[in-house]
């Protein structure tokens, strides 16, 4: 029998995405039997699965098409622990652990903020998710959320608090250390006389790459800088249309998804996140590993990551002016590179397994 299933829509190259492989193999290390189930075999983690998990593709074009699928599959192959990621699916995985009869036990991973996430969408099924988390996810025993601003958001929406386990995401893994050892080429890494800013994550709206372009020109009036963006998105050409607007065409860079960030996080003299919200912040324990001094703007997860500023600076969201002026403050301090990386530390994998296994297995985890 199947121990725990790990259940995505795909293998896109998201955060999510990324830590539930990551809990796959640290379930499979741990000696625990590990299906991956995906809807659609497409992402840019396909063929990355862990090893010892078995990975079973539905190969259907749209999440909603694959609800029988995976109901044919709790019912052939019942899982003991389902653990699904991102909204709607885990409103599929609830949906389908009903009609299969019960016998596996869902736990939803909730990964954003939904209230928010409805707030400032323009489509009426992000409009919808509010309502779907009132009536589905009360239907669970557990979830989990990936940081205190995550759980509170859920409470907001009604969901008990005493069913959702705050499990931060589990950053450092073996091949996460082994990726920090490698290195990257690019003629700008041979100019250490300008400083290299470093942004990551997919070009979308939540992360508000105008703001740090804004910020940017800002910075630029008083110093020489540099700035790379790290992702791909459907917001591409408006960000190459407005750093030519700015005048920053020579200085900023949109390298499009790389499949390894970290090295070029230990290349660089700062991150910064702009996002207008954020659920946790994968890429900030990222830089904290190698010993990157990180800028962030006050937006949920990331203040827990830095424990209210403590590992690096916060400022409001949605000002470029203070951006800009703790980019520079940041960039004349010399930063405690040993207790970045000790902080990012907390974020191991097995400490974080140590908490899904409590979850899913009791206080007498097998």
């Amino acid at each position: 029998m199947v121990d725990v299933t790990i259940f995505l829509n795909d293998l896109g190259g998201g955060g999510a995405e990324r830590v539930m492989l990551s809990i796959a193999e640290g379930f499979a290390a741990r000696g625990y039997r590990v299906d991956l189930v995906s809807i659609k075999h497409q992402g840019a983690y396909v063929g990355e699965q862990p090893k010892n998990v078995r990975v079973l593709f539905f190969n259907r074009s749209r999440l909603i098409f694959g609800l029988w699928d995976l109901v044919r599959y709790l019912k052939t192959t019942p899982p003991k622990i389902l653990l699904s990621a991102l909204q709607t699916t885990n409103f599929l995985a609830i949906i389908a652990g009903l009609l299969a009869g019960g016998s596996s036990r869902i736990i939803p991973t909730v990964h954003s903020h939904v209230s928010h996430d409805a707030k400032v969408s323009t489509r009426w099924k992000r409009k919808l998710e509010p309502y779907l988390v009132r009536l589905l996810y009360p239907l669970v025993d557990d979830l989990i959320a990936v940081s205190d601003n995550v759980k509170r958001d859920l409470e907001s929406l009604g969901v008990e608090g005493q069913k959702i386990h705050r499990i931060y995401n589990p950053i450092v893994t073996p091949k996460l250390l082994a990726q920090t050892k490698e290195r990257v080429h690019h003629p700008w890494f041979e100019e250490p006389s300008i400083p290299l800013l470093m942004a990551v994550g997919r070009l979308h709206p939540m992360k508000d790459y105008p703001l740090l372009m804004e910020a940017m020109a800002r910075v630029r009036l008083i110093r020489p800088v540099r700035l790379m963006i790290l992702g791909e998105g459907p917001q591409r050409s408006d960000l190459e249309a407005l750093k030519a607007r700015l005048g920053l065409s020579e200085c900023i860079a949109l390298l499009g998804f790389v499949e390894n960030p970290v090295a070029y996080l230990k290349a660089a003299r700062l991150l910064v996140v702009s996002s207008r919200w954020e659920g946790f912040s994968n890429v900030l324990v990222e830089a904290l590993l190698v010993g990157t001094p990180v800028v962030s703007t006050d937006c949920g997860g990331p203040r827990e990551v830095l424990r209210d500023g403590l590992y690096g600076r916060l400022v409001p969201v949605n000002d470029p002016e203070q951006l800009a002026g703790a980019i520079l403050n940041a960039l004349d301090e010399s930063p405690n590179r040993e207790a970045l990386i000790q902080r990012a530390h907390d974020f191991d994998l097995d400490q974080v397994m140590e908490a899904y296994e409590r979850v899913c297995w009791g206080p007498k985890a097998p």
